[in-house]
């Protein structure tokens, strides 16, 4: 390189060794920056207060870089990676995808950010509807309705015959026991509560009737036997939880999780009881989470409602998420 210069401030330069760096020159400093003091094509000769260097490329020069990587991957891969792969691999967690270019199909991460366009208006639509109520220190969190409720039919009937399928069929005695400690809960904390009939008859908005069922759980010594509000049942073409917005996917991501694992020496974890019930929903939300339920016993049933986030709802979890934050 030195012989295509004919500057003799060329013969200062040397192979620079290895070592640590003594010190690094802002921008600010812009008069301790190297200039140019001969040009071959994009062969720099380059001088400053500190000495000269050489920069730039010539067709002489024959760069290995590229090719030294790519043999040390493929030596230790045992596979044939190329350049490109070994970046995307360093994106990982990072990365933006969807990439479009200009979005047309609401999809991409615009800007960096962590939700796509959708997204982010349905996360808009279920913040706008968050209310503190201080005196009870307690969030209170509107669904995201997407379909007006008032459309809804009255699916009272149907609601019942699954809670007698349900009684019928699907409890034993001693999961019955249970199945009926956890509704008495729900109401003791608040998180349900029973409808009277002046409740009923003063209320004109609008009603929908939510079933429920039992997932068996052998193995939980807690909770053999857990209640599930099922907000996605098919009545005559009306599907309760394709009236909200889903919202985004605000969990944690479990790859950033385990990167910043990596940061400290202890990692803690935690959990919160009752996290949905813990959030209150208003009255139109509570009345379009009716349910049935009469103590196992051979009479007419009661109605209740919801008064809490329902974890079977399509939003509930971002709802959740955003109430925690």
């Amino acid at each position: 390189m030195i012989r295509l210069f004919n500057n003799p401030k060329a013969q200062e330069v040397d192979r620079p060794k290895e070592g640590e760096v003594d010190c690094l020159i802002g921008y600010e400093y812009a008069a301790f920056h190297p200039h140019c003091i001969q040009a071959i094509r994009h062969l720099l000769l380059l001088h400053n207060r500190f000495g000269t260097i050489i920069g730039g490329t010539h067709p002489k020069l024959e760069e290995k870089t590229r090719k030294i990587v790519q043999h040390v991957m493929v030596h230790h891969a045992n596979a044939n990676v190329k350049m490109e792969d070994f970046y995307s691999i360093e994106r990982l967690g990072v990365d933006c995808s969807p990439r479009c270019g200009s979005c047309k199909c609401s999809q991409c991460h615009p800007g960096g950010k962590d939700m796509r366009i959708k997204e982010e208006r349905e996360y808009k639509l279920i913040e706008e509807k968050f209310v503190y109520k201080p005196e009870l220190k307690r969030w209170e969190a509107g669904y995201p309705w997407i379909k007006d409720p008032r459309r809804l039919p009255d699916n009272k009937l149907y609601v019942f015959s699954a809670l007698k399928s349900t009684e019928k069929h699907a409890l034993s005695p001693k999961h019955a026991k249970v199945y009926q400690r956890q509704i008495e809960d729900m109401i003791k904390r608040a998180a349900a509560r029973k409808l009277t009939i002046q409740d009923m008859e003063d209320y004109t908005g609008p009603k929908f009737y939510i079933s429920h069922h039992e997932v068996l759980k052998p193995e939980s010594k807690s909770t053999p036997c857990r209640i599930v509000f099922n907000s996605s049942a098919n009545f005559r073409g009306h599907i309760l939880n394709k009236c909200y917005a889903k919202g985004p996917d605000i969990l944690k991501n479990l790859l950033g999780v385990l990167l910043r694992f990596r940061d400290r020496a202890v990692a803690m974890v935690g959990d919160i009881g009752k996290m949905f019930h813990a959030i209150d929903i208003p009255i139109v939300d509570q009345m379009t989470h009716h349910f049935l339920w009469r103590n196992l016993e051979e009479r007419e049933p009661e109605t209740y409602v919801m008064t809490s986030v329902n974890m079977g709802d399509r939003s509930s979890g971002t709802i959740a998420m955003i109430a925690l934050r």
